[in-house]
């Protein structure tokens, strides 16, 4: 999200086209790459323990010098690699499959960790997820939304969860804002989710106090955990 001085929080569906549009999202992508790599060293170097930080990749971004990028940073921040997480849209696999196969193949061999964002969405075949080097597959919202309203949406949940997990790959939720949605994922076997339920965007001062005195929000989770086990069927 954007903190403009007059417009407020600007939602990143609006500037990211935007930016894509007007040929400005490799210097948009550069920066948010330097600013998160940045913020984590911040983070570690004050003591705080963070598993990794994940960034967003555009398909304008598919190219050798993005990975000349991350490579530098990694090495300027003194990050170990799989420090940063790199969302890659499910777009992006349906736009060139030779280039961007080449493009995931060598962005992984620098040791950082991939994930694919709404699976689902688009038309990418099946075969794409065993072909490319993933580690998470994420859930999109639209159907975490739906996944305890619809018959529907909650078989394509089960189905896309039981599907990352033979595959290899950790199936992350996306989107969780209700208890609803919190318990009928964790019963499907997800352990990994994220949403509006856990925290909204916060700001990185924000962001460390809530990581120094977690308790709160660790008793938050842990209750409703409690109540999905038990609440699971036989």
């Amino acid at each position: 999200r954007w903190e403009h001085p007059k417009l407020g929080e600007v939602s990143p569906f609006k500037f990211i086209p935007i930016a894509e549009r007007t040929g400005m999202m490799n210097a948009l992508g550069d920066w948010v790459l330097q600013t998160a790599c940045r913020q984590l060293k911040a983070f570690m170097d004050s003591g705080l323990e963070l598993p990794r930080i994940a960034i967003n990749v555009s398909p304008q971004q598919v190219n050798g010098d993005f990975i000349a990028q991350i490579k530098n940073t990694l090495q300027r921040e003194n990050l170990p690699p799989e420090t940063l997480e790199l969302g890659i849209a499910e777009g992006v696999l349906v736009a060139s499959d030779m280039k961007t196969h080449s493009f995931l193949r060598e962005l992984k061999q620098t040791g950082v960790y991939l994930s694919l964002e709404n699976f689902g969405t688009t038309h990418s075949p099946i075969g794409y997820l065993a072909r490319h080097p993933f580690d998470d597959l994420k859930i999109d919202r639209s159907f975490v939304a739906e996944c305890h309203k619809r018959p529907e949406a909650e078989k394509m949940v089960t189905a896309l969860v039981a599907m990352a997990t033979s595959l290899g790959l950790r199936p992350v939720a996306e989107g969780v804002e209700t208890e609803a949605e919190y318990r009928f994922l964790a019963e499907q076997g997800v352990r990994v989710m994220r949403g509006y339920l856990f925290s909204r965007p916060v700001a990185p001062a924000e962001l460390q106090r809530q990581l120094v005195v977690p308790w709160h929000y660790m008793g938050q989770l842990q209750r409703m955990s409690l109540d999905a086990n038990i609440n699971k069927p036989n």
